[in-house]
């Protein structure tokens, strides 16, 4: 029997990224998103906005939960193409690449937007061209308003802005990748610059604080598009779940400026309800005049930059503890178990059919918009929601996973993170 001689380390493996891809709690905070949005929507819709002082702006803020989207998508997709990087694999082909996005998206988007076309009173004049425009889910574009009942569904319209975009970023960031065949090439791999990758996402912050003082020179009129909802406007709510990304796939780093920072966000990430109780702070704060009206009325740049960089905030410390989960305690005891996983994983249904839903609620039933009963149209919604999207998950989503999961193993990539992405 030959002898087994221990390989020395070196400063590349020393430097060894870390590559698990399993985070059970984030699924969990997916659920949550799904349910503040559930929420912000019914309270809007039920007056609760303008009658309670204090916690209608709250309620008004909890569309924070598209930004906890972002960030996890920001994450969970960009950490698939790094980890590759940081293991000298080659990336994924980007036609699959594309291919899973659309699985993952537009068959449950569909049932999301059918109801509301079909049923909802407001949209049953629409032509032809607002049908076409809506099913390639480019309306965003070309309408200052969604359609009703569908309003929530801007937020798909700009993950597919950015599924579009984030080869060329993960380009810009990490370059092009060479296939290894060295059995040592995931220990001998070097780290992901940091350079490069600190460029690319100050870039994004910088675009997205541009974007909102550029609005005011391109919304000339009444029939302008909602420019705060594309892609530049929430840029940096992505590019805050890649710095997640690059954080977890280096958290050994020995190399002394990156050690602080990924240590400091390690550690915090280990103290979860630190991070709950300053995102709720910074939700108090974002619920001020600070962050602009919670009404109609227009932000000023000022105003509409401070928001977006508070939800970036709150964003990344409430998914922060699901990337460095402690290993034991309340936290991981509650955000891995079954039901509320369970719920993360039919989320993307209950976003989807929770509008078209909470708007036929109020042409079956003789409560009137913004007469109150706040609680009681959230509980209905909500209820009807999770049936709805147990259903959808079953028989839309578990088969759609089935053909990525074909495709995959056609392409002989690797799989997914076993936590979904939007």
């Amino acid at each position: 029997m030959k002898s087994v001689v221990p390989r020395p380390k070196t400063k590349a493996s020393e430097a060894a990224p870390h590559t698990g891809s399993y985070f059970p709690a984030l699924d969990s905070i997916r659920a949550f998103g799904a349910i503040a949005v559930v929420a912000t929507h019914t309270s809007f819709m039920s007056g609760a906005y303008v009658r309670h002082s204090f916690w209608g702006p709250v309620l008004a803020h909890l569309d924070i939960g598209v930004a906890i989207f972002f960030v996890l998508s920001g994450f969970l997709l960009s950490r698939q193409w790094l980890a590759r990087r940081a293991t000298s694999r080659p990336l994924p082909e980007t036609r699959d690449y594309f291919w899973k996005r659309f699985l993952r998206i537009y068959p449950v988007y569909l049932i999301g937007i059918l109801p509301a076309l079909l049923w909802v009173q407001q949209d049953t004049g629409f032509g032809l061209v607002r049908w076409i425009t809506n099913l390639l889910m480019i309306d965003l574009y070309l309408s200052p308003r969604l359609p009703h009942g569908m309003t929530q569904m801007w937020s798909l319209t700009t993950e597919v802005a950015f599924y579009i975009i984030l080869p060329t970023l993960i380009w810009l960031m990490i370059g092009r990748v060479k296939s290894r065949r060295n059995p040592d090439a995931e220990r001998e791999a070097p780290a992901i610059p940091a350079r490069r990758m600190g460029c690319v996402i100050a870039s994004l912050f910088v675009i997205n604080i541009g974007w909102f003082l550029l609005i005011p020179h391109l919304n000339v009129g009444p029939g302008t598009p909602a420019l705060p909802q594309w892609l530049p406007g929430s840029i940096d709510w992505f590019a805050v779940g890649i710095l997640l990304a690059w954080a977890d796939l280096h958290m050994n780093v020995s190399e002394v400026t990156l050690a602080r920072p990924v240590a400091w966000l390690r550690a915090l990430g280990s103290t979860p309800w630190s991070c709950y109780a300053m995102a709720g702070a910074l939700l108090l704060i974002a619920s001020t005049p600070l962050a602009g009206p919670i009404y109609f009325d227009l932000p000023t740049p000022a105003e509409q930059i401070t928001k977006n960089l508070l939800y970036a905030l709150i964003g990344g410390l409430i998914v922060l503890p699901g990337v460095f989960t402690p290993a034991t305690g309340s936290y991981r005891s509650i955000m891995t178990a079954r039901i509320p996983r369970h719920l993360g994983l039919i989320s993307y249904g209950i976003f989807c059919i929770h509008l078209p839903i909470l708007s036929l609620l109020f042409w079956a039933t003789p409560i009137q918009m913004f007469t109150g009963h706040g609680w009681l149209i959230f509980a209905m919604t909500l209820g009807l929601s999770l049936i709805a999207a147990e259903l959808i998950h079953r028989f839309v989503e578990i088969p759609s996973y089935r053909l990525r999961g074909l495709l995959a193993k056609r392409s002989g990539s690797a799989s997914e993170s076993s936590t979904i992405s939007l």
